[in-house]
């Protein structure tokens, strides 16, 4: 133990002489350290820590399959629900939830929240409990008890004040009268970030239901028996599924099994586990970059100590005492760079927890330094340590004491640094080529899935979204008059040039429906789908999207049965009528659920117009072929997407909007304003912030390796002072000298470049991983060279400009200076 403190005291006092040393060393570790831990906490997040309820490995989500359909996997009915919850044997119990949006009232508040809609036994099955209040019990789901909602603790504090009082007051959710009767605590927000929730059977009687009728589908949840695992449980709940499609088979043909797993494997696709598993890889690579820096500036200054050393020897210390040391000194320098690491994860964490409220991540999913992340980062700091160090030490600790103390030459060759240190810059370079590689795919990826091909001006025209709820709006005449209404007083507005509607999801996607040519020998089982618009007048001037051919539609249009007509985007038309004129041609698709007549789904194109990304972002799968009709001839959403023009700033409008409405429905609250970019900005912004993280991994792994190759090659110059002098005295030019150093870095660049390619080579070559990458990455062609040229070429870059300072002053050297240094 003494021998232990004598090594720290000494390596401290070491690490203190040599501050530039320290500094470099520390810093670069610790941004290893740093992106390691973070990443680490992040993993931890997603995927390891699970729900924050008592036992949540026991927590399993249940879902049917359809053995006859590949991949096929579906939500059960409300009643199908209720069967699994009356006759299932491997649950503690089921619940069921949906989410949405909820109107919701209280006083002067008007907003629209996440509410959860659910099963009165879901807290009873997560082991939650009130903060103030209570939960749900079962007999809120009878029929005829009062309507009730439980609040989360971020709306009771950021827009109730904290209310100490608020169980038992009164509001009004989606139109309906409704008591507040509990509160739940911090950071719930199950299942997703929900702010409210709400008696599920409230929203749909499943007494008033029979088998086959329309009705809600919901996600299902249960917690496993005592003694029962996921397999057993699902072979359970598959035999009750095939005792249902036998009682059911109408409604239930097919979905003889299911699929029991962990809850937050639902939310977490395989992209998602990929990329954090990539990110985390990624992070480890540049650890070992930092390391490999160390490594080389420990060999460097074991050179300048090796006289130290051979006395050392020579006065009795044994080689595992000089070893001992060295390591001591390396495991310090760790430590300095885990407190600087640590220190910058823990802002970086804090940046992600903001980042994490902004994107809706689940509430579950907590981005923190807990226990578990801190234990991995202390082994991460020792195991940094010994392997940035252990190298260095066993050089050191072989030199010949008597070699080293007969030879006067201070740049003597006992303990030159050698292959090894070249490799390790080697080693640098062909990770970060890799990592820069990665970098520029996903980089690659998300511009090309945010590079939106507008076809109209986003920029000019303000849109928002209303629900009109069922409540206040029983039918479809309500709210037509409703829409026709607030409408009619935007136009009377001078500020408002334009005013619209259309059923969009704000501008990111539209439905789909199956759509028929109606001709001979098509296949009538397996239908294509389109995309689906229900506008109303003046939709077109509003987006001002393009008609390319044919015409816009005309006022009577809105009011016209048979026939009816519609507007199809350049997609469709090039998907049927690519070789005639579509203007004209008829098919037929369902595009109301009360209009069944065999002429009335007949649609008529009358123009076509330009594509406004009806398929949403991300969906490379799809062309995007999509349609226009008449509001007035179709169902009218509960939800609807309100547009405006005017001519300035469409922000000013907003004001404008909010106060028609109000002044027809002052319990309607409006939100997700803003235009169209905007819009898409917001829904992309998580992967932006991420992109970003991703790219600063690049370009941290590119500069640690450019540190390497500058501190190796500087090295070195300092170790060849007398030979760039004697070159130059017996002839050798400026110039000369410049390239020889260059020589010397390009030969480990190009090293480093033939590993990377090595490494990649399954990616460009195997046509099982690019397929694999084209569920990864959005719209890239794995045999495009772009990517690697550009990730080479920036490596290239920082090799050149780091090993530009020590070619420059290796060829100063004059002759003289060089006798004078020896």
């Amino acid at each position: 133990m003494e021998a232990i403190l004598r090594d720290i005291k000494f390596g401290f006092r070491q690490l203190v002489r040599n501050p530039g040393f320290t500094i470099v060393s520390a810093v670069a570790l610790g941004l290893g350290i740093a992106s390691v831990t973070t990443q680490l906490s992040v993993t931890n997040g997603i995927l390891l820590e699970g729900l924050p309820f008592p036992e949540p490995e026991k927590i399993a989500h249940v879902e049917r399959i359809n053995v006859e359909r590949e991949n096929f996997n579906a939500e059960p009915t409300i009643l199908e629900f209720i069967e699994w919850r009356d006759n299932q044997k491997a649950f503690e119990g089921l619940a069921g939830f949906y989410i949405g949006t909820a109107n919701f009232t209280f006083g002067n508040l008007v907003e629209r929240y996440n509410g959860a809609f659910i099963s009165a036994n879901t807290f009873e099955m997560l082991r939650a409990k009130a903060a103030l209040g209570r939960t749900l019990v079962p007999s809120d789901d009878f029929p005829g008890a009062p309507h009730v909602t439980v609040l989360s603790h971020k709306v009771w504090k950021n827009d109730l004040g904290e209310d100490p009082d608020i169980i038992g007051k009164p509001a009004v959710l989606n139109g309906r009268p409704t008591t507040i009767v509990g509160v739940m605590p911090e950071g719930f927000g199950f299942p997703i970030n929900e702010d409210l929730w709400v008696p599920l059977f409230k929203q749909q009687d499943p007494s008033a239901l029979s088998w086959g009728d329309p009705m809600m589908t919901l996600e299902v949840f249960g917690r496993l028996l005592p003694g029962v695992n996921f397999d057993q449980a699902n072979a359970s709940m598959s035999v009750l599924a095939g005792m249902l499609e036998e009682k059911y088979p109408d409604t239930n043909e097919g979905f003889r099994a299911m699929e029991v797993k962990p809850f937050i494997d639902e939310f977490l696709g395989d992209q998602t586990v990929t990329m954090t598993g990539v990110m985390l890889l990624i992070t480890v690579l540049i650890l070992v970059i930092a390391c490999a820096n160390v490594a080389n500036l420990l060999l460097a200054r074991s050179m300048r100590r090796q006289r130290e050393i051979a006395i050392r020897s020579a006065l009795g210390a044994s080689r595992h005492r000089i070893i001992s040391q060295f390591l001591t000194e390396s495991i310090l320098l760790a430590i300095l760079g885990a407190i600087l690491g640590i220190t910058y994860s823990v802002w970086n964490l804090g940046r992600i927890r903001e980042a994490s409220v902004e994107f809706n991540t689940p509430s579950w999913m907590e981005f923190s330094l807990d226990w578990k992340v801190f234990v991995a980062a202390l082994f991460v700091t020792i195991a940094t340590g010994i392997i940035s160090g252990i190298v260095p030490a066993l050089r050191a600790s072989g030199v010949n004491e008597n070699e080293v103390l007969k030879d006067s030459n201070r740049t003597g060759t006992s303990l030159n640094m050698g292959k090894f240190s070249r490799a390790l810059v080697v080693l640098q370079i062909s990770v970060a080529a890799i990592i820069l590689t990665l970098v520029v795919l996903f980089v690659q990826s998300m511009n090309n899935a945010l590079s939106i091909p507008y076809e109209y001006n986003p920029d000019e025209v303000l849109t928002a979204r209303i629900g009109l709820f069922e409540e206040l709006y029983p039918e479809d005449l309500d709210r037509a008059n409703f829409i026709e209404a607030l409408i009619t007083n935007l136009q009377n507005r001078p500020e408002v040039d334009y005013a619209a509607t259309t059923d969009r999801y704000q501008f990111l996607w539209s439905n789909g429906v199956r759509y028929s040519k109606g001709i001979p020998g098509e296949d009538t089982e397996n239908l294509k789908i389109a995309l689906i618009q229900r506008v109303s007048p003046d939709f077109f001037d509003s987006v001002q999207l393009p008609i390319y051919s044919g015409r816009n539609f005309y006022p009577e249009d809105f009011t016209a049965t048979v026939p009816r007509y519609a507007i199809v985007n350049r997609a469709f038309a090039e998907r049927e009528w690519s070789h005639t004129n579509p203007i004209g041609q008829r098919f037929k698709a369902e595009i109301s659920q009360q209009e069944n007549e065999e002429e009335g789904s007949w649609l008529e194109i009358v123009g076509v117009s330009g594509s406004m990304q009806e398929s949403g972002l991300f969906n490379e799968d799809d062309d995007g072929a999509a349609f226009f009709v008449p509001q007035t001839q179709s169902d009218f959403s509960q939800f609807i997407t309100i547009l405006l023009r005017g001519s300035g700033d469409p922000q000013k409008l907003a004001s404008i909007l909010r106060e028609e409405i109000a002044s027809l429905d002052s319990n309607l609250p409006v939100y997700e304003v803003g235009t169209p970019r905007e819009v898409n900005n917001r829904a992309t912004a998580q992967f932006q912030f991420f992109g970003s993280i991703f790219t600063g991994f690049g370009v941290l792994a590119t500069i640690l390796a450019g540190v390497g190759i500058y501190g190796v090659i500087s090295f070195s110059v300092n170790q060849r002072i007398m030979e760039f002098g004697i070159r130059q005295a017996l002839g050798a030019t400026r110039t000369g000298v410049f390239k020889l150093v260059y020589a010397h870095a390009f030969k480990q660049l190009l090293f480093g470049f033939i590993i990377a390619v090595i490494l990649l080579s399954p990616v460009i070559l195997s046509p099982g991983i690019k397929e694999s990458m084209n569920l990864f990455f959005y719209e890239i062609d794995p045999d495009s060279v772009l990517p690697y040229a550009l990730s080479f070429g920036f490596v290239t870059l920082v090799a050149v400009l780091s090993a530009a300072p020590p070619a420059f002053r290796a060829a100063r050297i004059e002759p003289a200076q060089a006798l004078r240094y020896e």
